[in-house]
């Protein structure tokens, strides 16, 4: 901000006697002089102007004092002296009262500083107006002399106001100076006030945010504990939503698992009543078959009776005749004699051959009926012995169960792979061998493997039979470790087909029926020829492969051999010829396309005898009867004997 001379003086002194201060609430400032505005302000400056002037001519006058110029000071002579000197003309040419005046005028005018108060130039007028009186008295040489001392006087005045000046200078650009400085602290103070109005408000407006915080920390610390209530509430209807979902589970399940079992008991009640049905019409159909046996059996006895009868006739009348040529033919009567002579004692001799034949046959038939005794009692005391304590113990149970799911479906997996067939070998005989320590699970599951075994012969080695091979080899390396796995795998080939070991009864009978591995329906009636004839050639397929497989353990010997095969159709072959069913030559047909290369290589020429026999007298005996089976055997036979191949299993791979 620019400032004149007498400006500058006066922003000074207000500066220095002015005092200010700042209401918040009125936003205006006020001053010492009881203003409010900047027209009280300027106004109190004025005062101070004058009073600034007045000061100003007293240090003028003292000035004039110290120097000897004030008029009043001055002798008599020095006032004369310089009444005379003003007077006088200033030069030569000044010789006249005009111009003398005009000069004192402009001396006047020069040595009054245009920055003096008018109170100071109205004192110099007033001197100058007493010097120009005193000229009217004053001669013009006084007055030119006086002039000339004037003149010299005036530049020393000249020069005295010059230095004043640049005192007076000097002093305002001090008087700046502090103006600015005060101007400074003002606006610092202005600043302060500014500042701590700023800090009282943000004094208040932190205590209204710090109010507001608590609210707010208050209806945080509410809401929070309403949330943790509403959270602990929702946990808690969480938890009731987890039983309760938990308990619907049970509930589906429980439901899920007796509709299971509903499902499960009507179609187990459905198929016994089918089985039933089934076996009703089996019956009945055995019971026709049988009757008409009967019936065809008493017209042949009829028959046969009318055949003697007519020939006991023929050799009564041919006696009679006989009789009556005897005295002519004696001779021929005596050769004749002769003849039946020797018939008859070749019939005694066949009749006691035939006689002792029988009696041997009935000695082995008996035998067989023993083993076969053994081995049914031996599954009864199985479901007594081992089943119903397992089913009670709820622990074997379990461990049973899982080497139930561990063992079956591996029997599944068996193809014509040998290395597969190694790998379930191994798991299945580490899975019997782990429970060996439990004699009764290990019973179990010895009996378990027999009867798993017995199924997949039905399922899959009735339909292909080269699937027999694996199954057995798996068997045979089994038995080579566990020779306790015998006895329950025999029984179980036994009870599905007891003719593996040469036995046979009639099936006149129910129970003759159920001892041939006839399987029995719910309705009672049993089944067909055709479906047990395709049954039990999987099971015999099986027998007949375990007789001839190696174990895949080197040094282990199963204790089924080539043995039991020919001891099975050794027996096949003597049974009694009213006792031969389809059923027996559907087993010889499917052990000779399993076997008879091997029975050929290991037997020899006895072997060979034994193929003979069975593809050729043995099912002729019954051409009669023209079993399905029968002509079947007769058909290997016969290209046996054209081609000289006999027939095996594929081995593995």
């Amino acid at each position: 901000m620019v400032f004149s001379s007498n400006k500058r003086k006066t922003d000074q002194l207000s500066g220095e006697q002015t005092s200010f201060s700042f209401s918040p609430n009125s936003q205006s400032y006020t001053n010492s002089f009881g203003g409010s505005d900047n027209d009280s302000f300027w106004s109190g400056c004025e005062s101070l102007n004058s009073e600034k002037a007045s000061e100003e001519k007293n240090e003028s006058t003292e000035r004039f004092q110290k120097n000897g110029y004030f008029l009043g000071k001055k002798t008599e002579n020095d006032i004369e002296s310089r009444r005379y000197a003003l007077n006088s003309p200033q030069d030569s040419r000044a010789s006249t009262p005009g111009k003398l005046k005009t000069r004192t005028t402009l001396l006047s005018n020069s040595s009054t500083p245009q920055n003096q108060t008018p109170t100071r130039a109205s004192s110099i007028q007033s001197g100058l107006n007493d010097i120009q009186d005193l000229l009217g008295s004053i001669s013009k040489e006084s007055i030119e002399d006086y002039a000339d001392t004037l003149a010299s006087d005036s530049n020393f005045i000249v020069r005295d106001q010059q230095i004043k000046k640049q005192q007076e200078a000097q002093e305002l650009e001090n008087m700046d100076k502090k103006l600015k400085e005060l101007s400074i602290q003002r606006d610092v103070r202005v600043q302060g006030y500014l500042i701590e109005i700023e800090k009282q408000q943000l004094e208040q407006d932190v205590k209204r945010i710090e109010d507001e915080r608590l609210k707010r920390e208050h209806v945080l610390n509410k809401e929070r504990q309403q949330r943790d209530t509403l959270k602990k509430i929702f946990t808690e209807q969480q938890e009731e939503l987890d039983f309760m979902e938990k308990e619907i589970y049970r509930i589906r399940l429980e439901i899920s698992q007796y509709e299971k079992l509903k499902n499960e008991n009507f179609k187990r009640k459905t198929e016994l009543a089918e089985k039933k049905l089934e076996e009703e019409r089996r019956l009945e159909e055995l019971k026709k078959e049988t009757e008409l046996v009967a019936e065809q059996q008493k017209q042949e006895s009829i028959k046969r009776e009318e055949e003697q009868k007519i020939q006991q006739a023929k050799v009564v009348a041919q006696a009679k005749k006989l009789a009556e040529e005897k005295a002519k033919k004696l001779a021929e009567e005596r050769a004749k004699k002769e003849a039946e002579e020797k018939a008859k004692k070749e019939a005694e001799e066949i009749a006691k051959k035939e006689q002792l034949e029988k009696k041997n046959k009935v000695t082995t038939n008996s035998d067989i009926a023993k083993e076969y005794l053994k081995y049914k009692n031996m599954i009864e005391k199985i479901k007594i012995e081992i089943n119903e304590p397992v089913n009670k113990n709820s622990t074997y149970k379990l461990q049973c169960q899982q080497l139930k799911r561990h063992i079956r479906p591996k029997l599944g997996q068996l193809n014509d792979s040998r290395g597969k067939l190694i790998t379930i070998y191994r798991e299945i005989l580490d899975a019997i061998q782990g429970c060996r320590n439990v004699p009764l699970v290990f019973s179990w599951v010895l009996n378990y493997y027999s009867k798993a075994l017995i199924d997949q012969a039905e399922a899959e080695v009735s339909a292909s039979i080269n699937r027999a091979l694996p199954l057995a080899i798996l068997t045979a390396s089994l038995l080579g470790h566990l020779p306790e796995l015998y006895d329950y795998l025999v029984a179980r080939f036994v009870k599905k087909c007891p003719m593996i070991i040469g036995f046979s009864c009639g099936i006149d009978t129910v129970e003759g029926i159920t001892r041939m591995g006839y399987r029995r329906s719910s309705d009672g009636t049993f089944e067909t020829q055709e479906k047990v004839a395709d049954r039990v050639s999987g099971i015999v397929a099986l027998w007949s492969a375990l007789t001839i497989a190696q174990p895949l353990d080197q040094g282990c010997v199963s204790p089924i051999s080539a043995a039991d095969g020919w001891k099975m159709l050794a027996r096949l072959a003597n049974t009694p010829k009213d006792l031969l069913i389809n059923l027996h030559f559907t087993v010889a047909s499917t052990w000779w396309d399993v076997g008879s290369e091997q029975l050929r290589n290991q037997y020899g020429k006895q072997g060979i005898k034994l193929l003979q026999l069975l593809s050729r007298p043995w099912p002729a005996s019954v051409s009669d009867k023209k079993y399905p089976a029968a002509l079947k055997l007769m058909i290997q036979g016969e290209e046996w004997q054209k081609t000289g191949q006999l027939k095996s299993l594929k081995p593995l791979k």
